[in-house]
């Protein structure tokens, strides 16, 4: 080892070898000759050595360290196994209760006052927008505080969110809830994902995220629950709220057992590479949202979309409910094999792979017609086509490192932006045309995002070999 410089190994025939930095199995950037300093760590002092009309003397002690991702926390949390795998998912759940309540119980809210479905489909687009934009205060605040505190404060906020109805009960309370929970979700999710960067065993991170990404079908089957004990007792709307509000304080409860982690170190690397970093998550983040525009539209459209292809109410309400515990298990599958195969360039490839599956399925819905065939193109949308999410997020956080937090505020952005941009299209184009033109959009949609996220793949293998 070289006195001063730990980042050099002995290579073949007396040189010292330093490692690439970024994706494992690549060839060595640099070799280094005994006796040598790093010569690029010596060219700009050198040049302003002579500038001033002095000889340089090299000194390898001075020299630069090569930049490292963030270090896993030291300890002191209690959660182990599937506990660490767990709590990021269950913090998604939580948050994700009060986007769900006014359209799950809205029978039941219309007794206290009136709710109709374009307010419903209003205070959706407000969650997401709101979580959109405070996704954004995830990087100065990865700076100041760590994760695990960003996600306390994003379930305080959760749980008074789900408090206000159920104390208040008034169409406010219920605006306000919808609001405060998407505050609180767009500034605990982010934080979540780094959670899982920096606890979660680099073998399990897959399965990690897999989990993290089934939390919108798994809020969704919570709050079912919900409204079938409300349809079949004397129990209020009021009451799912506040029960919703005691879930958050579990979760919160149990983050005590969390390990610690600090704040995030500021993004290291060159301005060359923190540039060119930038771009290529800038990229990732637009095909995260074409992805998200194309399959938001999944979930409140496509009962009505599969009724006017030719299925009955019912058949068309069971085939949700399966494709959706369908897409629960693909999600968690998808994870696992990631774990296998922790290939940055194999999980988006996949992705991309799923998102032309998925445009395959909605020209199905668009141009099919019969139970059979629509069944089929659901279980391609719902069961495959929808898989991508976690790929996407564990593959940008595995290729940028060193900007943690700018990479997981980047494609969550995208991706609520796409669940803002998605029904508000997809509805839109049915008003002006039919179901199936809406369908036919959203597949050259998914399939527009499958380039894209290819091209971010590619822009980022770049700035890793640059």
């Amino acid at each position: 080892m070289v006195p001063g410089r730990p980042d050099l190994t002995l290579g073949g025939r007396g040189t010292w070898v330093q490692p690439r930095r970024g994706l494992p199995g690549r060839a060595p950037r640099r070799v280094v000759r005994p006796g040598r300093a790093d010569p690029s760590a010596r060219r700009p002092q050198e040049a302003s050595a002579r500038r001033r009309g002095r000889r340089f003397v090299t000194d390898s002690r001075t020299a630069p360290e090569v930049d490292a991702p963030p270090a896993a926390p030291s300890g002191g949390g209690r959660l182990r196994g599937a506990g660490v795998l767990l709590f990021p998912a269950a913090v998604a759940t939580a948050l994700s209760l009060s986007v769900l309540v006014p359209g799950a119980l809205a029978f039941d809210i219309q007794g206290d006052f009136g709710l109709r479905a374009g307010e419903i489909g209003a205070l959706v687009a407000l969650f997401y927008l709101l979580s959109s934009l405070f996704t954004q205060a995830a990087m100065p605040l990865a700076g100041r505080l760590s994760p695990t505190t960003t996600v306390r404060w994003g379930l305080v906020l959760g749980g008074v969110a789900l408090a206000l109805p159920a104390v208040l009960g008034t169409k406010v309370s219920l605006v306000a809830m919808v609001a405060t929970g998407g505050i609180a979700n767009g500034l605990a999710t982010p934080a979540a994902n780094m959670l899982i960067a920096l606890t979660v065993p680099p073998h399990r991170r897959g399965l990690a995220f897999g989990l993290r990404v089934s939390a919108v079908p798994a809020s969704a089957a919570l709050t079912a629950c919900g409204a079938w004990v409300v349809a079949h007792s004397d129990v209020e709307w009021r009451g799912v709220a506040a029960v919703g509000a005691g879930v958050c304080l579990l979760v919160l409860a149990a983050s005590a057992l969390v390990a610690r982690t600090g704040p995030l170190p500021p993004p290291s690397g060159t301005r060359q590479d923190l540039r060119t970093g930038i771009a290529a998550l800038r990229v990732l983040s637009l095909g995260g949202l074409l992805a998200a525009t194309a399959c938001a539209t999944l979930s409140p459209f496509l009962v009505e979309g599969l009724i006017a292809g030719g299925a009955t109410p019912g058949s068309a309400a069971l085939l949700l409910g399966v494709s959706a515990w369908i897409g629960v298990a693909a999600r968690i599958s998808t994870g696992l094999v990631a774990d296998r195969i922790p290939s940055p360039s194999f999980q988006l490839h996949s992705a991309a792979t799923m998102l032309l599956i998925c445009a395959v399925g909605m020209v199905g819905l668009g141009l099919g017609s019969g139970t059979g065939v629509l069944a089929a193109a659901t279980l391609l949308t719902f069961g495959i086509g929808w898989a991508w999410p976690g790929l996407l997020q564990q593959a940008t956080l595995t290729l940028h490192p060193r900007q943690l937090a700018r990479a997981t505020s980047y494609v969550q952005l995208g991706t609520y932006v796409g669940a803002l941009l998605g029904p508000l299209g997809f509805g839109f184009l049915v008003e002006l045309f039919d179901f199936r033109t809406a369908w036919l959009a959203a597949a050259a949609t998914a399939v527009g995002a499958a380039f894209i996220i290819v091209v971010g793949l590619r822009a980022s293998l770049r700035r890793e070999t640059a």
